[in-house]
């Protein structure tokens, strides 16, 4: 199952942490993660009985349960059978250990991708990788098999040897079947069962009728009861549940290859499999075909995308076939005619080679196939002649699957087009990736050995001083026993051997404590390269975040970060020096900004710019120009609250200098009134004088 990455569906990684679901004591308790399609975990807990998982399940509503044991939900296959029934329709259960070749332990899956697990994962590491597995396309899906119940109605008696009266008997009890299936049936569809009906019409009735209904015997229990009496008898007998695995065989291409199901339903039923290509995987008929047998034997050889019937109108039994499998349903303009089928069986035979058909439930079946192909096949084709011609290394069936699904061939074209390009350009990121980690780790290997190295001449280096200075004392012993014989001395041995000896102490001294330097910096360093290997395996697991460093709110540091691409959230070490421009540059980036300690003034400055800031945060480890800090200080919620924080403050200031505003401008209007009104006054005054 590999998903798309614009789907972004959930897939819910499942493995037991304590206790065994075969125990009676010791309850089991799980791991639980959700991840989404792009890698975002959406939720984990640990140590969760399963009544809450499966609460998880309705909640989240993940596209697929990841396990590496199914049998660890449920000791046995009837009761994993159980718990499958409690999970909404829509959600796959697949284990990942389970592959074509047999069971795989996640370790071994892990090491064949390319990842390499030393030890044994934690529970809750293991239920993340379980989820990683399936995102990845690995596993087997764990179907279902539904509780099924059988009701066959049949005539009470043989019909013996005898004229009219026998044969009046016999349309008797024909009528009396027919009269008992009519009953059942309103009595299944009263109760809102699922089931289908295949029987044998005769003179006047029917010979027999049998119910297959996808119910556990328990739910028929009042509605229908065997019955035995000289004209009818009914059977009401059980198919119990298990579960099976949908195997991922390359022996039969299964959920490899899309395939168009051709069926002719009835007592005997006939099913006919092609693919996208139009090659014959399965054609067969049988009188044990019911809608599970059918649906079993279409996935062990592909994925069904089409199911095609010749009758018009389509048999209900087909209808609910395509219903189940939630795919299109097609059918005939009209009801081809005998001599239509053989035609287009003949256009076939040219085509493929020893085709032999058996019934003519199996021509049917094959034929609705055929003409539900036909009725593609111009755009089939031209898709594949396009693809080829334009050397797009893509799935061919994937754009044949969108034809059927609607699209036309300009846009199945272009979404395969889509498609590759979006897997060069993650392949490319990768890469990149992968060689900046590599490149990072050959630096550090490499001033590791360089350091290992210069030590080792420095020792040398030491023992070589040691011997000079055994040969010095030695010649100093041979200058004393000379000086005794000379009669004029202007410096005594004494005194030049102790001044020869603190020269060559003093040396000595000076060189030992360069090798304790150089082994303290040997030491920070190789603690240095474990705590980034700790780190880097925390940000593997989502622990950890690196972001990008700058040391001041300066244009150099702006310029330094853009290097590293777009981020929306920077580290800040110190807000001591800031430029208005690179502020406004931050804000028109909607960057938010984190730091350890920042004033209550740098903190409104910022947030009057409409900059977020988040305080408190403590850089697990710093190197040159990037942090990494733990990603649950910097989640959605607290960058909402950041935010929110600073767009609250900013409305605030607005408010308060809006107010100062209105009361500078009532200001003005009351004086500008108080000066016309003193010009009033005077001018009476002037006019009564």
């Amino acid at each position: 199952m590999m998903f798309e990455s614009k789907e972004k569906v959930l897939v819910m990684g499942i493995d037991i942490a304590s206790g065994s679901p075969a125990s009676r004591t010791a309850e089991p308790q799980y791991s639980v993660v959700i991840i989404r399609s792009d890698g975002k975990i959406i939720y984990e807990t640990q140590f969760a009985p399963l009544r809450r998982v499966i609460r998880l399940v309705w909640e989240y509503r993940p596209r697929a349960i990841a396990v590496d044991n199914v049998f660890e939900l449920a000791p046995s296959k009837k009761k994993l059978a159980k718990l499958l029934s409690l999970l909404p329709e829509d959600t796959e259960v697949i284990q990942v250990t389970f592959k074509e070749c047999g069971f795989l332990s996640v370790r071994k899956l892990l090491s064949s991708l390319g990842y390499e697990v030393l030890t044994k994962p934690r529970s809750l590491v293991t239920a993340y990788l379980n989820a990683v597995l399936v995102l990845r396309g690995e596993g087997t899906p764990i179907k279902a098999v539904e509780h099924k119940t059988k009701i066959i109605i049949s005539r009470g008696s043989s019909i013996g040897k005898g004229g009219s009266s026998a044969q009046r008997y016999a349309r008797s009890m024909r009528a009396s079947v027919l009269r008992m299936t009519r009953k059942i049936k309103e009595i299944l569809d009263s109760a809102g069962l699922s089931y289908d009906l295949i029987f044998r019409k005769s003179s006047g009735g029917l010979d027999n009728a049998v119910f297959i209904v996808y119910a556990p015997r328990s739910a028929l229990t009042g509605l229908v009861k065997p019955v035995r009496n000289s004209e009818v008898r009914v059977v009401v007998k059980p198919i119990y549940k298990t579960v099976l695995f949908v195997a991922d065989s390359p022996e039969v291409e299964a959920r490899k290859k899309y395939v168009i199901v051709g069926v002719d339903p009835g007592h005997e039923t006939g099913l006919a499999v092609i693919d996208l290509s139009l090659k014959l995987l399965l054609l067969m008929s049988s009188r044990e075909l019911d809608r599970s047998s059918i649906i079993n034997r279409i996935y062990s050889v592909g994925i069904p995308v089409l199911i095609a019937t010749d009758k018009v109108p389509p048999p209900d039994n087909v209808r609910k076939l395509s219903s189940v499998l939630g795919v299109p349903l097609f059918t005939p303009s009209h009801n081809p005619s005998t001599a239509e089928k053989e035609t287009l069986i003949e256009w076939y035979r040219k085509r493929v080679s020893n085709l032999k058909i058996g019934t003519t439930h199996e021509r049917d079946a094959l034929a609705a196939a055929l003409m539900a192909f036909r009725h593609y096949e111009r755009n089939l084709k031209e898709v594949e002649e396009r693809i080829r011609e334009m050397g797009i290394d893509a799935d061919i069936d994937e754009a044949k699957l969108m034809i059927l699904r609607g699209k036309s061939v300009n846009e199945a074209i272009e979404a395969v087009l889509e498609r590759v390009l979006s897997e060069e350009k993650e392949d490319r990121e990768g890469l990149k990736q992968l060689a900046y980690k590599l490149a990072r780790r050959v630096d550090e290997e490499q001033r590791s050995r360089e350091l290992e190295k210069r030590v080792e001449e420095l020792i040398r280096e030491r023992e070589l001083l040691r011997n000079e200075i055994k040969e010095l004392r030695n010649r100093l012993e041979e200058l004393e026993f000379q000086l005794r014989f000379t009669t004029k001395v202007e410096v005594t041995a004494e005194d030049l051997r102790d001044r020869t000896i603190a020269m060559l102490e003093n040396r000595v001294k000076q060189l030992h404590q360069r090798v304790q330097i150089l082994e303290k910096e040997l030491d920070k360093q190789m603690r240095l390269n474990a705590s980034i290997i700790g780190v880097l395996e925390g940000v593997l697991r989502g622990e950890y975040e690196i972001l990008p460093l700058m040391k001041n709110l300066s244009k150099a540091e702006v310029k330094k970060i853009l290097q590293y691409g777009a981020s929306n959230k920077v580290y800040v070490k110190a807000m001591d020096r800031m430029e208005v421009e690179v502020l406004r540059e931050l804000a028109d980036s909607k960057v938010v900004l984190l730091t350890e300690n920042v004033s209550e003034d740098i903190c409104k400055i910022l947030w009057i710019h409409g900059i977020a800031l988040i305080e408190n945060v403590k850089p697990i480890l710093e190197i040159e120009n990037v942090v990494v800090v733990p990603k649950h200080m910097i989640s959605n919620e607290v960058i909402s609250q950041a935010i929110k924080l600073m767009e609250d403050h900013r409305r605030r200031v607005m408010s308060e200098t809006q107010s100062i505003i209105d009361e500078k401008k009532l200001i003005g209007i009351i004086e500008e009134y108080r000066k016309q009104v003193s010009e009033q006054q005077e001018s009476v005054e002037e006019s009564g004088k």
